[in-house]
């Protein structure tokens, strides 16, 4: 019995799910800041999108650690969910949502494939790259750079290894 009914509210909750046309990833308004940066920094640093947080991206606005905080972890979660089992959680400083947090010109995909093609139509030139966030490319450096950094040019030392382009 206990099986039946574990059963129903699992099919419940895909079908509402389904019919909210997604689900997002937003981080809660009741966490202290301090673990708002921290689920940031972790989603920036482990491939998220963040360049739309960067002060020319279309989702700066408003400028909070909260904001920030919802679609870096958003995207990561898109990213990483079905394909190597991600969760929403960050530490309990986000949550699953099925209302979308878009507004204006910040839009929040609502599945991997949707934050594909907008990545991917974002840049005019698909081997070239620029430091956006501090974090946007984990193990390029060590990341004790200021923000005089932030959109400077990338480009191949090696095969495998990128450089600042000025250097």
């Amino acid at each position: 019995m206990a099986t039946r009914l574990l059963l129903l509210l699992l099919l419940l909750l895909g079908i509402s799910l389904r019919g909210s046309e997604g689900a997002w990833c937003v981080c809660r308004p009741d966490v202290a800041e301090a673990a708002l940066q921290k689920a940031l920094d972790y989603a920036c640093g482990h491939g998220a999108d963040c360049a739309p947080v960067t002060p020319s991206g279309s989702c700066y606005s408003p400028n909070t650690v909260a904001a920030h905080c919802s679609y870096a972890a958003n995207s990561y979660f898109q990213r990483n969910a079905q394909a190597k089992g991600a969760t929403c959680d960050f530490g309990g400083a986000a949550t699953l949502s099925s209302t979308d947090p878009s507004s204006g010109t910040c839009k929040y995909p609502a599945t991997a494939r949707d934050k594909h093609r907008n990545r991917h139509g974002g840049y005019k030139h698909r081997h070239r790259y620029k430091h956006e966030h501090e974090h946007f490319f984990p193990g390029l450096c060590n990341c004790n750079h200021g923000y005089a950094d932030h959109g400077r040019d990338l480009r191949y030392a090696d095969r495998r290894r990128r450089v600042w382009a000025d250097d």
